[in-house]
């Protein structure tokens, strides 16, 4: 019989800068980086190559920060406080562009929606069980639907993209919801906006 081979982790780089708990870390091919997000209410851009300190720091939350989105086809970043805060980041500036609003409750997180077109919706939720589909060429919100009566106390939820479906849990049930694409040309466009006069 072959023995088990042992395996070891060795630690490449340790990153230091949040002062509380990381809650979310994201990988970020498009920008060679990795995304933390803190309950310190920040957000951090680090070098995959190492690198002692940061090379961005995203401040703007009110309070700490449980989840964090980036899409590489528009290049911006959306995180999602502890209460009911979705902030927009261009990820090249360290101040948020602006703020999503219409969750009353606590947010569960945030998903970027794959399309045969591309990663242009946003997928996010809070608590109280409602759903929020997100346009993020427009930065507006296409859809809203709400599992309060069906589940009470959302604590998981996944996005099935490809069958325009979320599946959400809270506690032994679970339930599937359907979700629609926008295509109104009037309140999105196929490309992002490269220009502006005004």
């Amino acid at each position: 019989r072959e023995r088990e081979r042992e395996s070891v982790c060795v630690c490449v780089c340790k990153l230091q800068g949040h002062k509380s708990s990381v809650r979310c870390i994201l990988d970020v091919p498009s920008l060679n980086g990795v995304i933390t997000a803190s309950l310190d209410a920040t957000m951090m851009l680090w070098d995959k190559l190492g690198g002692k300190r940061p090379r961005k720091v995203y401040k703007g939350h009110r309070n700490g920060i449980l989840g964090v989105a980036y899409s590489a086809d528009l290049k911006i970043i959306v995180s999602a406080g502890i209460t009911d805060e979705l902030l927009v980041w261009n990820p090249f500036v360290e101040k948020k562009v602006t703020e999503l609003t219409g969750h009353k409750g606590a947010l569960l997180g945030l998903h970027i929606v794959e399309s045969r077109v591309g990663a242009y919706q946003m997928l996010s939720s809070d608590k109280a069980g409602v759903f929020k589909v997100w346009d993020l060429r427009s930065l507006e919100c296409i859809q809203t639907f709400s599992c309060a009566g069906e589940l009470q106390g959302i604590r998981q939820y996944m996005n099935l993209a490809h069958k325009n479906l979320i599946v959400a849990a809270s506690g032994r049930r679970f339930q599937e919801f359907e979700f629609s694409y926008s295509n109104t040309p009037e309140l999105t466009d196929d490309q992002e906006v490269v220009a502006a006069l005004y």
